[in-house]
């Protein structure tokens, strides 16, 4: 079974990486209905997470958003499918860091630093580009596949342009072998794989349990911060905009890192609301009178 979902993977990638983006942003279109209208993916999940983080908004105007959530998230799938045999030139037409002169200083004095991001944008392209568009030795970490040929297949075709990707368990060895200067790249707005070690913050009208990885790497290995801020300008197309988030996160506790990085992220979704991956169960943990509880 798993030789069958490899080369299902690879002809359908190889075929979507053929595509002009007229006929790729067609597809889309299409993916997009079989998602949301006929098999209703987490359309229950969507609506619940926008309703609760937007009470201001009215049913109608929830229902809109979560259309053009799915849009997006087809846009996002189909865009990363087709990345995997498309050029470097073709992803760089697609998605642009700006702003990165701020890093230049750090890089200059030859430290090492945090980037953190978030599920907006198309993220996947995004990793891949930043060796070649910042031009420094980058580095992140990945969940392992089961299917072990399908992994192979993806970090292949993630670190081809040179960003080094690691399993999440491998993270500290990997920044103690990091090359400096260097930027350790890493998405904070996961889901706590152990709920026992988040860091509660308010977020979108809700405390929300955030990962405690980037605050306690931040502060152990005392990496100054920046936020990327990805944002879709039109369809098939983004800007990762990087600012400083922290110059000295020995000034801060992991729960004010982890605040200062929502509420960027809370300031990016208020202004794009569709740019997120809202049928992820974001919200499936709260606490109770010092309890944590699941509530879905």
């Amino acid at each position: 079974m798993q030789t069958i979902s490899y080369f299902l993977f690879r002809i359908i990638s190889r075929f979507a990486g053929k595509l002009s983006d007229k006929n790729l942003y067609r597809i889309s279109k299409v993916l997009k209905l079989i998602i949301y209208n006929v098999l209703r993916y987490r359309k229950s999940v969507t609506i619940k997470n926008l309703t609760k983080s937007f009470p201001q908004k009215s049913k109608n105007e929830i229902v809109i958003l979560a259309g053009n959530y799915y849009q997006n998230l087809s846009d996002i799938l189909i865009e990363t499918l087709a990345s995997y045999y498309w050029t470097t030139e073709r992803m760089a037409l697609h998605f642009k860091f700006t702003n990165t002169e701020v890093l230049k200083p750090y890089l200059d004095k030859n430290l090492r630093i945090m980037a953190v991001a978030s599920h907006t944008g198309n993220f996947e392209i995004g990793a891949v580009l930043i060796p070649s568009q910042i031009k420094a030795p980058a580095y992140s970490v990945y969940r392992p596949l089961a299917n072990q040929k399908l992994e192979k297949l993806i970090v292949d075709k993630r670190t081809r342009t040179g960003i080094h990707i690691t399993p999440s368990k491998l993270l500290r060895p990997m920044i103690e072998t990091m090359e400096l200067p260097g930027i350790l790249f890493l998405l904070a707005d996961q889901n706590p794989p152990s709920i026992q070690k988040a860091f509660w913050v308010n977020f979108l009208h809700q405390d929300t349990a955030f990962v405690h990885g980037p605050a306690q790497i931040a502060k152990e290995y005392n990496m100054p911060v920046f936020y990327f801020d990805t944002r879709k300008i039109y369809q098939g197309y983004y800007e990762s905009k990087v600012s400083l988030l922290l110059d000295d996160p020995s000034t801060k506790t992991h729960e004010e890192i982890t605040q200062l990085f929502a509420g960027k992220l809370e300031e990016s979704l208020r202004d794009r609301p569709d740019n997120w991956l809202w049928s992820h169960k974001r919200w499936k943990w709260a606490r109770n009178q010092g309890k944590i509880i699941r509530v879905d």
